[in-house]
């Protein structure tokens, strides 16, 4: 290749990689400004030193041009002088050798001939580059070009098309031919020379041509060799590029990097600021940074928290969690206890983790106060375990603690005692007093069985009125039994409620033991209710140890509940009337209406069995109304039947009287069965009039508006106040049949009876004694001034039919008939 053409090509192929390479910097670093998420323009990579290098390049390549042509121009010169200078001396000789005289083609006979071609082989011998010589002229009549002789043995031969160096020969110009020639293994290198005639005219051409190969290589290795010197300040130069393309890409990170920690700085300022959790940055347990959140939480300032040690803020009982967690770098969520500044401690969320701040290895920790939290846990936790109104163990705790003592106990002559101790009456007195009162009831119940049992027993609050004892260790039932009657009297003691109500409770207790009774929780529990149960249907206000034969009692109960609730369809209950009678005149003034109940299997049942089941399943409710419609029917019956008019007792059970339409049920029955309210007197108990004294008062009122008639029944039983007596519109007072028994051999008891009827006539009201069975009995109350009585000592309760023929044949008390 020409090396001309060969540089050129040389400096095109470096001026495009250094083209290709600012290129493909350029895009690495666009590429790394879009992976960064850098918004701003590209600016010139590389500034003005891409115009410097870019420069430094066109002048090294033309430094190359002027050294490679330099170095050619020299060699050529070289090569010339050792050679080319020596053909025009061969033009010459020939001259005189009389080459004009040679005819073109091998002449071996002719003595010019052969001269001229051993001078030709001489000049061979003496200078080993001549690869051939050769003379040729021009034909006048084809102009063809012939060679006249050749040491290719061509003589006679035409040429061919000259080279540009023949030509100029021809035209008397010694010169050299501008491309080399291929000959075999060599290149040569022709040089011509113009051979003249006599006159002065080129008649012919001598060409030599030398071998040349060791020349090109000469000049091949020096063109390389400059080149290859060019490539060590072209290399220089893309190296500077890249390095600074490599700057900038790492000044493009650092100050991207730089800025994405101000922004997340500035974030984490922001954040830190707006949220309510504290926020920390320290360096081996010292403060760097923290937010106002974390100063407000501990009760610091904000600048008093920056250098103080994470430990200042940590309750004594934490250190060594905090340091353990710091040494293994803990990367998760931990808590502990924090210590503010006046003191107080915190329940404290810690989550750590470590980052790069400020160039440094740091650690931040987000700081969440949880006290509220674990309170509302322990509330949780408590309530799930606890009865938050006595604060005693609930149901749950109590199952468990017995499950734990059923386990922990070896087998040994010691016992494990369940008691169940269920309030007589609780209900009634919660709703008639309201729930506030039966609380205060529940507190008291729970302090005396504190202070009772101490730590004897578990005690427990089961739910409602109900409160469970566990004793672990007893020897036998003579223990149990003196345990009962311990807790028996200490819940029997009157006790001041609200400050100002003052009232005696009773309870009832059944008891079972393991492992006689049962093995297990679930049946333990069960035989002690079974026991309490019974003990209620006994009378209340006692304590039964469990017997197999309970079961039985039990299931009878079941039975009669379930049948009582069918008996007002079947008709299977009905009324009888006891007479009321004035103690002055001897007339019947009045009827006591008393339930009865005919089941179709066990015949009268008492209502002593059936009222209690009545009242603790509710059904007293419908049963009441019942009683008194169908006495409201009956009296109107003796009414119509043109008989004296005279009043109605009925018994209002607790439950009736604290329904809220009460009244409303009253007026409704009254409606019905077209009854005057006058002949109709609802009895309450005593106990019903001191509960819920402002409820009652306003009941009362409300049913004289109606214009029946209110009775106080076993008066004396309770603990009335007088001054909520007297505010009672109430029309007469029933003296308990308890006083009236032993009135006449008892001196309490007839101090009593006469105490209440002085006082029911000082607040002038009729007083009625109840049970009177004998002529002391009467006489006794009559002469006080009681106003009415009755009992057996007049007549039994009678049924519908005989009661009204008692009306009809106007029986009056003999005493006063003599």
């Amino acid at each position: 290749m020409n090396p001309a053409v060969e540089y050129i090509a040389f400096s095109l192929i470096i001026c495009l990689f250094f083209g290709w390479l600012q290129l493909w910097l350029r895009s690495q670093i666009k590429k790394l400004k879009i992976s960064l998420h850098v918004q701003s323009g590209l600016p010139n990579v590389f500034g003005k030193l891409a115009v410097w290098i870019n420069l430094a390049i066109a002048g090294v390549l033309l430094l190359g041009w002027f050294i490679l042509d330099k170095s050619i121009v020299e060699e050529h010169r070289e090569f010339e002088k050792a050679h080319f200078g020596s053909v025009p001396t061969y033009a010459y000789q020939l001259q005189l050798l009389g080459h004009n005289q040679l005819v073109a083609g091998p002449q071996t006979s002719d003595p010019a001939y052969r001269r001229i071609k051993y001078v030709i082989s001489q000049w061979q011998i003496h200078n080993r580059k001549i690869l051939h010589i050769y003379t040729m002229r021009k034909s006048p009549v084809s102009q063809d070009y012939v060679y006249v002789l050749s040491s290719m043995n061509r003589s006679g031969q035409l040429a061919g098309s000259p080279n540009d160096g023949i030509i100029k020969a021809f035209e008397g110009v010694a010169s050299v031919a501008s491309q080399p020639i291929q000959e075999s293994e060599h290149l040569s290198v022709g040089s011509y020379a113009p051979i003249y005639d006599e006159n002065g005219q080129v008649e012919a051409v001598i060409g030599v041509h030398f071998d040349g190969t060791d020349w090109f290589r000469h000049i091949d290795y020096d063109r390389y060799k400059v080149m290859g010197l060019l490539l060590l300040p072209l290399l220089s130069f893309a190296a500077v590029l890249v390095m600074v393309a490599r700057f900038r890409m790492e000044k493009l990170q650092i100050s991207h990097h730089r800025q994405s920690m101000q922004e997340s700085e500035d974030r984490f300022r922001r954040l830190s600021e707006s949220t309510s959790e504290g926020i920390i940055i320290h360096d081996k347990g010292i403060i760097v940074e923290a937010n106002d959140a974390l100063a407000r939480m501990f009760g610091y300032e904000p600048h008093e928290v920056v250098g103080m040690s994470v430990l200042d803020f940590a309750a004594p009982e934490s250190y060594e969690v905090l340091r353990a967690n710091y040494a293994r770098n803990h990367q998760g969520q931990y808590e502990v206890k924090g210590l503010c500044k006046d003191g107080t401690t915190l329940e404290l969320e810690l989550t750590g983790k470590s980052i790069n701040y400020k160039g440094k290895e740091m650690r931040v920790s987000v700081v969440r106060d949880i006290t509220s939290r674990k309170r509302s846990e322990e509330k949780v936790h408590f309530f799930a375990y606890y009865d938050e109104l006595t604060r005693m163990p609930n149901r749950k705790l109590f199952l468990d603690q017995l499950e734990y003592y059923i386990q922990q106990l070896e087998p040994s002559e010691e016992q494990i005692a369940v008691m169940i101790i269920d309030l007589d009456r609780f209900k009634l007195m919660n709703d008639t007093m309201g729930h506030s009162f039966g609380d205060q009831i529940l507190i008291e119940v729970a302090k005396r069985l504190c202070r009772c049992v101490g730590e004897k027993a578990f005690i427990s609050r089961l739910g409602s009125d109900e409160f469970g004892l566990i004793y672990p260790h007893v020897k036998n039932s003579e223990e149990v039994r003196e345990a009962a009657s311990e807790v028996l009297a200490s819940l029997t003691k009157s006790m001041l409620i609200c400050g100002e109500h003052e009232l005696e409770i009773t309870t009832t207790i059944g008891v079972s033991l393991y492992p006689e009774h049962g093995t297990d929780v679930q049946t333990l529990i069960k035989n002690a209710d079974l026991a309490m149960y019974r003990s209620k249907d006994l009378g209340r206000n006692n304590y039964l140890i469990y017997t197999p034969s309970m079961d039985e009692k039990v299931l009878e109960r079941l039975e009669i509940e379930k049948d009582l609730r069918r008996a007002i369809e079947r008709n299977e209950l009905f009324l009888h009337y006891q007479p009321q009678v004035n103690l002055h005149t001897g007339e019947i003034i009045g009827m006591e209406a008393l339930i009865r109940w005919k089941h179709p299997v066990r015949g009268v049942v008492s209502p002593g069995l059936f009222i209690p089941i009545a009242e603790d399943s509710r059904l007293i409710i419908p049963i009441g109304e019942w009683v008194i419609e169908t006495a409201c029917r009956q009296n109107m019956e003796w009414q119509k039947a043109g008989l004296q008019p005279i009043r109605i007792g009925v018994n209002l059970s607790a439950y009736q009287f604290q329904l809220e339409d009460i009244v409303e049920r009253v007026s409704r029955i009254l409606k019905q069965t077209a009854m005057n309210p006058k002949y109709l007197e609802l009895e309450i108990t005593e106990s019903i009039a001191m509960y819920n004294v402002e409820r009652v008062i306003k009941t009362l009122h409300e049913l004289k508006l109606l214009g029946v008639q209110i009775a106080i029944d076993d008066f004396g039983t309770g603990y009335s106040s007088l001054s909520y007596l007297k505010l009672f519109p109430i029309d007469r007072l029933k003296i308990d049949r308890t006083f009236v028994n032993d009135i006449t051999q008892n001196e309490d008891d007839a101090a009593i009876a006469a105490s209440i009827i002085g006082m029911a006539h000082s607040l002038k009201l009729q007083v009625i004694a109840e049970g009177v069975e004998t002529t002391d009995q009467l006489d006794f109350l009559a002469n006080r001034n009681c106003d009415e009585m009755q009992g057996f000592f007049f007549s039994r309760p009678l049924g519908a039919e005989e009661a009204g023929r008692l009306l009809i044949e106007r029986k009056c008390l003999e005493r006063h008939l003599a």
